[in-house]
């Protein structure tokens, strides 16, 4: 399997490109905005804007960013932008994305949420494009075959979720690692009494201690399935064993990555909860590159930095995540399926926060019994969208079971 991964001994887009921001009036595509706008040493010019349905923002972005290109998803908005766009080219619905995400780019932030963003980053994807992935959805889904179909077309992959961006750091250490971990801070419900999470809000799943997220990610990191995702993501980007990666709950966020090395040694990669700075990584220097974001941290306020380990019973996401990590290659696109369908679910207040857990559950232990296929390719990425598709639909079929309970 070729590496995809990026060396950060030396710039990575050191004259600036053409960029493609796919999912721009997210909070990582606006923070990406953010940190280019800052470049102005370097040659970076916005090439393509796409959004999901915050078109209000994305005629803003356009305006003051002047793209060629702008795409969203829902084909009901394209008089929308065209009328406050004439002179950019206008690009609506699914099919016509992929028709924008095929052009020639030098940089694509890969920041739409869940497994639409898998086919838009690899069709973006040229030879030298350096892919700066927000996404994980796209490594758990598409598992090798996605890694394997970005290094076919000659693409780097750059992560950027601030764990593995962390771990990317860390892995360029002299000494020979046995074991990569990435932290997490526990989110909302950390401490929350086990007997009330029945009666948990939806607006006390979104209201994350150290983070500012969208929903969808918000509701993740309460059931910490957002951890399970990372840890698969980091097993397939770093070429893992099962043994060689877990995670641990670190309330503070300051510490992001930890390596434990063959001689029993640790080293661990800290720094602001700040999403700019990984973003930043992905676009020159490695963090090297001084923004006026990068400020100094108080490390007063980090006096009492703490490490605990995830208890199954209250983050059972998390360990079902594991489960599909280290079994089949296909399972890990069923567990996201599921809690894609389950997310959706729960803040359409069709389910509880605990039902995501059961779904999920049910979801892997009937694909492991019924519907995994005996000579599945590696990296035949059809066949994950295919699993990951009938995966969606045993969802609904279980969200519709708990519906009339």
């Amino acid at each position: 399997m070729k590496n995809v991964l990026h060396s950060i001994t030396k710039p990575v887009l050191p004259n600036g490109g053409e960029v493609c921001i796919l999912g721009s009036t997210g909070s990582v595509g606006v923070n990406t905005l953010d940190v280019l706008s800052q470049l102005t040493d370097r040659d970076f010019r916005i090439k393509s804007l796409v959004c999901g349905r915050n078109t209000d923002l994305l005629i803003e972005q356009a305006l003051k960013f002047k793209p060629s290109f702008v795409g969203c998803l829902d084909k009901n908005d394209y008089l929308k932008l065209k009328d406050a766009l004439p002179k950019v080219k206008i690009f609506a619905g699914t099919d016509a994305i992929l028709e924008l995400c095929d052009q020639r780019y030098d940089y694509v932030m890969s920041a739409i949420v869940g497994q639409a963003g898998l086919l838009p980053t690899i069709t973006a994807t040229q030879s030298g494009t350096v892919v700066a992935l927000a996404n994980k959805e796209c490594v758990v889904v598409g598992g090798y075959a996605f890694t394997h179909a970005i290094a076919e077309k000659g693409g780097t992959i750059f992560p950027v979720d601030s764990e593995h961006s962390a771990l990317y750091h860390l892995k360029n250490s002299m000494g020979q690692i046995d074991k990569y971990i990435i932290t997490a801070s526990g989110g909302p419900f950390l401490d929350k009494p086990l007997d009330s999470f029945d009666v948990i809000t939806i607006e006390e799943t979104l209201k994350h201690p150290n983070w500012s997220m969208g929903a969808k990610i918000s509701v993740d990191s309460a059931t910490m399935a957002n951890k399970g995702l990372e840890l698969i993501e980091a097993k397939i980007l770093f070429n893992l064993e099962n043994h060689q990666i877990d995670a641990i709950i670190h309330p503070q966020s300051f510490i992001h990555g930890i390596v434990h090395f063959h001689d029993g040694s640790y080293k661990m990669y800290a720094c602001a909860t700040d999403m700019r700075i990984p973003i930043a990584a992905s676009l020159n220097y490695g963090a090297y590159h001084k923004n006026h974001y990068a400020h100094k941290v108080d490390l007063e306020k980090y006096s009492n930095l703490s490490f605990r380990a995830i208890d199954e019973k209250r983050f059972p996401c998390f360990f079902l995540a594991k489960k599909a990590m280290q079994g089949h290659h296909f399972l890990p696109a069923c567990f996201n399926a599921a809690n894609e369908v389950a997310v959706a679910s729960y803040l359409n207040q069709e389910i509880r926060l605990i039902d995501i857990a059961i779904i999920i559950e049910n979801v892997i232990t009937y694909v492991s019994d019924k519907c995994l296929p005996q000579d599945s390719s590696l990296i035949d990425l059809s066949a994950y969208l295919a699993i990951h598709h009938e995966a969606s639909q045993l969802a609904h079929e279980e969200v519709c079971k708990i519906k009339k309970i």
